[in-house]
């Protein structure tokens, strides 16, 4: 596993568990949702409107449901979830995996799922190569 900051070397990324956004998550949960139950939340019409999107499609397909409103969450817990979020970089992370880095640091290597689920004719390149083209010409023998 890769390493992460120690008092050693704090040039190292901290674990996710040591960040404040993380504490501020646990201290909510003791606070909060350890005495909730789903059928107290379920009635609250503005909070499954909160917890409930849905995402436009690709061309020629469904859009995708996004529903939380049957988990044990609330607007506190959402508001929470989006601080450690953007603590933790997940939307540069997320683009760096679509770009085809090499966000697979214990291995070196890109994670490649978004390519096995990639549009034909998408371009994702990793070392200079488009492993969409790679993904279709295995699947056109299968």
């Amino acid at each position: 596993p890769k390493p992460t900051a120690t008092a050693a070397d704090p040039s190292l990324p901290p674990l996710v568990s040591a960040t404040p956004e993380w504490a501020a998550l646990v201290a909510h949960k003791a606070d909060t949702t350890d005495s909730l139950h789903l059928r107290d939340l379920l009635p609250d019409a503005d909070r499954s409107a909160l917890l409930y999107k849905e995402l436009p499609g690709e061309p020629n397909s469904e859009p995708a449901c996004l529903d939380f409103s049957r988990q044990l969450l609330t607007a506190d817990t959402l508001k929470l979830l989006l601080e450690l979020a953007e603590a933790c970089n997940v939307r540069g992370k997320t683009k760096a995996m679509f770009d085809g880095e090499k966000v697979n640091t214990t291995e070196d290597r890109a994670a490649l799922h978004v390519a096995l689920r990639a549009a034909r004719g998408k371009k994702i390149f990793v070392d200079g190569e488009d492993v969409v083209e790679n993904v279709y010409s295995v699947l056109d023998r299968i």
